[in-house]
């Protein structure tokens, strides 16, 4: 672990972000917006994270970086997921001390049921202990159940306030029963804050480009190989896949599986609007009965850009989408999909409604209704 900024002029009030494994996928760029609230000055926040590059840079406040192996293995990946927790514990009981001596008020902000060992070290240094859930499934069933459950007991009993990016979250939250005694809100997401819609869409171009856009993750839960098998199926059409892995991962990939010809996959980006911007329509190819979706930012940036959207037919999107800018099937039907993105690129009149649809019912997600929503939550612990 290494600290790579100090802290100078330190507020009376600390905020200890923590977020295990750093990277550019949905839950660390919510954080990062979240810390940019009007509440917050980077001097009062530390940021508990990986070394790896992500959404949670130096900017947002000082860092406290944790060291991660690279993993190939399912038993390198548990050794390395015991070995994270360690130093969670540790790096969360040392950053709240550090502020308990310059008597600062500490708030710990527990980010994805993956932080445990903080979650634990903020209940036993007496600090305000708020976890920030983001999603349902973790990893393979059988590891994520155990994590569910282990991560259940800990919010359960050590949790100040739980936060849920939507109330399909919450929901199913409850079920497990969350101690009387914790808080719960939900804080749906909005937009990045430097992600800002077209003022003026140039509907056609879109249309006539025709390119279908998938973001997400080299996993199987995620309908990768529903996205290989729909690209393989229209070969006029051409695919992106902008993918939340390295190049080299990408590689190990296409050197196991054949690529359609019309497929293009793209390693993580930081920046992704300008794929959103011309593409045609975006797909979200989760299976619900393996990978439930607690919200899907990549559904609301892609209906913001204009983009009739493909998603599962179960899942927190549903607070927010709705059949008039897309359609709702089950991935594994892949003939379904590719009828359902034949009909609107043979109708412009067609996909101009499901676009015009989907850029209306995300109104209320902006990145400035998210900020109004995060500085009022704020407002009651600063």
């Amino acid at each position: 672990m290494s600290e790579s900024r100090e802290n100078e002029n330190p507020s009376s009030v600390r905020i200890i972000a923590v977020h295990p494994l750093n990277d550019y996928s949905g839950s660390p760029r919510v954080l990062a917006d979240f810390l940019t609230s009007n509440f917050l000055d980077p001097k009062m926040v530390t940021i508990i994270t990986g070394r790896t590059c992500g959404f949670l840079h130096d900017g947002l406040g000082q860092r406290c970086l944790l060291w991660s192996p690279k993993r190939r293995t399912k038993l390198l990946k548990l050794i390395s997921f015991v070995f994270l927790q360690i130093q969670l514990f540790f790096a969360t009981i040392y950053m709240v001390l550090k502020s308990y001596f310059k008597q600062e008020k500490v708030l710990v902000i527990n980010n994805t049921m993956l932080s445990m060992g903080s979650i634990l070290a903020t209940k036993l240094c007496l600090a305000t202990n708020i976890v920030y859930l983001h999603e349902w499934t973790i990893g393979s069933q059988r590891v994520g159940r155990t994590v569910r459950f282990l991560s259940n007991f800990l919010i359960r009993i050590m949790a100040h306030e739980v936060v849920f990016v939507s109330e399909f979250l919450s929901d199913r939250f409850k079920i497990h029963k969350i101690h009387k005694s914790c808080k719960t809100t939900v804080l749906p997401n909005g937009l990045r804050a430097d992600f800002i819609p077209e003022p003026k869409l140039d509907q056609r171009r879109k249309f006539n480009e025709g390119k279908v856009l998938f973001v997400g993750y080299l996993k199987k839960n995620k309908g990768i190989f529903e996205l290989l098998k729909i690209s393989e199926k229209m070969p006029s059409v051409d695919f992106q896949a902008v993918l939340n892995c390295s190049a080299d991962e990408i590689k190990d990939f296409t050197c196991r599986y054949r690529l359609p010809d019309n497929l293009e996959l793209v390693p993580q980006k930081v920046e992704v609007q300008s794929y959103y911007q011309e593409s045609f329509l975006v797909l979200n190819l989760s299976l619900a009965d393996a990978c439930l979706e607690s919200f899907s930012l990549s559904t609301l940036e892609g209906m913001s850009c204009g983009n009739p959207v493909v998603v599962p037919p179960a899942g927190g999107h549903f607070e927010y989408f709705d059949s008039v800018a897309g359609a709702a099937i089950d991935a594994r039907n892949t003939d379904q999909v590719v009828e359902f993105i034949s009909r609107l690129k043979s109708d412009f009149l067609l996909w101009k409604k499901y676009s015009d649809n989907a850029i209306m019912l995300v109104d209320d997600y902006s990145a400035a209704a998210f900020q109004r929503r995060v500085d009022q939550f704020l407002s009651r612990y600063i």
